[in-house]
């Protein structure tokens, strides 16, 4: 549910980075992405995957470190649309290749899930 608010957040943003309607956006997307990784970093998925599947250690704490570079870049991305320092043209290059990391993290954390759904049912070893 947290990531289908993300990505209803997110598909405008990368297509209109247009006028001051686009630091109230960003504004709701870094909140909705910070309680996305507080929820994920509270309610444990990625701890419940590492205990199912210790293997999986590793990637689980590059997962989770990424969280706080995101977060930072989004706010970069923040700062640069409220300010005059980044025009239209940078701040939509700089979202989409925020859409590109986040899409990616998400790719690799639901791959752990499923690494450590398979280890749990019998699936690997």
């Amino acid at each position: 549910a947290a990531a289908e608010r993300l990505e209803k957040l997110t598909v405008p943003l990368a297509v209109a980075v247009e006028g001051n309607e686009i630091c109230g956006r960003i504004v709701r997307l870094e909140a909705n992405l910070d309680a996305h990784f507080r929820l994920e970093e509270q309610l444990g998925f990625v701890a419940a995957a590492v205990d199912v599947a210790p293997r999986l250690g590793r990637e689980a704490d590059s997962l989770v470190g990424e969280h706080d570079r995101l977060r930072e870049q989004i706010a970069q991305i923040r700062v640069g649309a409220a300010g005059s320092q980044w025009s239209a043209g940078e701040v939509r290059d700089a979202f989409r290749c925020f859409l590109l990391d986040i899409g990616r993290h998400e790719d690799r954390e639901n791959r752990l899930i499923s690494d450590a759904l398979l280890d749990d049912i019998g699936g690997h070893g």
